[in-house]
């Protein structure tokens, strides 16, 4: 039996590209979580459906900058854009999520805090992953 590499590494820096356009550096923070839809008859007959995922991102709340990702965010909400997420920056590993953009909340932070929303969207991986 072969023993199998783990390679696994730190993740300290990553892509997020919408579009053409890369992100990474407008969020502090994502996590991409499978929906996984399953169904079981009284036969022991189960039907298992890939139901899309969510998708948190953490991002900077940068208002004065047309071009940052809050402002994407917010003045293009309702339109729909494709993530594509790479774990390190330099890999070659990706997942392609389908979301809805939308208005992000707002907040207010004194002294020298950078304000910072959470937001989480409904994804569909693109392809489809088949469980």
């Amino acid at each position: 039996m072969p023993v199998i590499a783990n390679t696994a590494r730190s993740t300290k820096r990553w892509k997020l590209l919408v579009g053409t356009d890369e992100y990474q550096g407008h969020t502090s923070k994502i996590d991409i979580t499978p929906k996984i839809s399953s169904w079981e008859g009284g036969d022991g007959n189960t039907i298992t459906d890939d139901a899309g995922c969510d998708v948190a991102i953490s991002i900077a709340q940068d208002t004065e900058n047309e071009e940052s990702l809050w402002r994407i965010m917010r003045d293009r909400a309702g339109e729909k854009a494709t993530l594509v997420v790479s774990p390190h920056h330099d890999g070659t590993f990706s997942e392609s999520v389908d979301i809805t953009l939308q208005r992000l909340p707002m907040t207010m932070a004194r002294g020298t805090s950078i304000p910072e929303v959470n937001v989480t969207l409904a994804g569909v991986y693109t392809p489809a992953v088949t469980p």
